[in-house]
């Protein structure tokens, strides 16, 4: 029995499994196993887990038809034996220290979940593009703390799950699982653990490295699946109704809901997808989980003025017009008509 599981999907990835996997060995910390859940792979992906399987037997494979992210993890949960669990990426490049601080970060303070900062770095150029680290609100809480009972924000936080070790105890008393949908389907598990735990600790070092600007993954495709993120927003909803605790969550969701459909418009490329995610929020996302009178102590001016020009708007381009005032962004999508 392994201290640590990791459980990692891996699906066509032939070009970055091979560094993955080396900076998997390159860990100073050891008592780990390696769950990697090979989806069906069309690509070499399953040969070099074999050859790296044979030279460590830290590293086991499970082969399965291809069925999904979410499947690939929940599957390799079954499979964990480790006191510890942490879900890596098999394109992403994991620093040598990040098993060994996360670990010892959770059994210092003896948290339920121990989270980490991350950079992201663009493949194609090679370059570090952004580093994601927490504000003071976050760290400046005395560790370990209770996320339920604090006053931070659901965006404080990243919803990935690769950037947290969690006890697997904690997640099997959720009896928690990843949503089986195309994308967005770790908002779920990720905001349902963290916002239920009673002992949560987080440390700024950047111990991941995330990789972007790939064109066959899931990430490359944002709008071809634009409303997935709705059945993520259910399913959070009806477990913090089912934990009791939506009266301590609702003010922090509709902020959430806001500021991800704020994101999710500024980003979309495509006539088709911004109208799809414009009329989801108008006719379903903001009536159902942002109250009106929670308007009155959202603190951001920004979120507040998206609410409005949703609701009081009739379509996507009056949304655009009427936003375009403000945001240069948004002018530019109405001059080139290519929203």
């Amino acid at each position: 029995m392994a201290e640590i599981s990791i459980i990692m999907p891996v699906y066509n990835v032939e070009k970055y499994l091979t560094e993955c996997l080396d900076s998997l060995l390159a860990q100073t910390f050891t008592d780990w196993e390696a769950i990697c859940v090979n989806d069906g792979s069309k690509d070499s992906s399953l040969s070099i887990l074999q050859q790296y399987a044979e030279r460590d037997c830290r590293i086991r494979i499970l082969d399965q038809d291809n069925s999904g992210a979410a499947a690939s993890r929940n599957n390799g949960m079954k499979l964990a034996t480790g006191k510890y669990w942490i879900f890596l990426d098999s394109d992403d490049r994991f620093l040598p220290g990040l098993l060994s601080h996360l670990y010892g970060n959770i059994k210092k303070t003896s948290a339920q979940i121990s989270a980490c900062a991350y950079s992201v770095f663009d493949t194609n150029s090679g370059k570090k593009v952004l580093t994601y680290q927490y504000s003071g609100n976050v760290t400046g809480q005395t560790m370990p703390f209770s996320a339920k009972a604090s006053d931070l924000a659901i965006m404080d936080f990243h919803y990935a799950p690769w950037v947290y070790l969690y006890d697997a105890d904690y997640i099997r008393s959720l009896d928690l699982q990843f949503q089986n949908i195309p994308r967005n389907n770790d908002i779920f598990f990720t905001i349902s653990a963290l916002w239920a735990a009673d002992r949560v600790t987080v440390s700024n070092a950047v111990l991941l490295e995330y990789r972007v600007g790939m064109t066959t993954n899931l990430q490359s495709g944002r709008c071809k699946t634009p409303l997935t993120f709705l059945e993520a927003y259910d399913a959070i909803y009806k477990r913090f109704e089912e934990y009791g605790l939506l009266p301590l969550h609702q003010q922090r969701f509709a902020e959430y809901v806001l500021e991800s459909g704020l994101a999710r418009l500024k980003r979309c490329q495509g006539k088709a997808p911004l109208e799809t995610i414009y009329f989801a929020y108008r006719e379903k996302a903001i009536p159902a989980y942002v109250p009106k009178d929670s308007l009155a102590v959202i603190t951001k001016a920004e979120l507040k003025r998206f609410y409005q020009t949703v609701m009081e708007t009739d379509t996507p381009d009056d949304f655009l017009i009427r936003e375009s005032i403000a945001k240069p962004y948004y002018k530019e999508k109405i001059r080139l008509r290519s929203y």
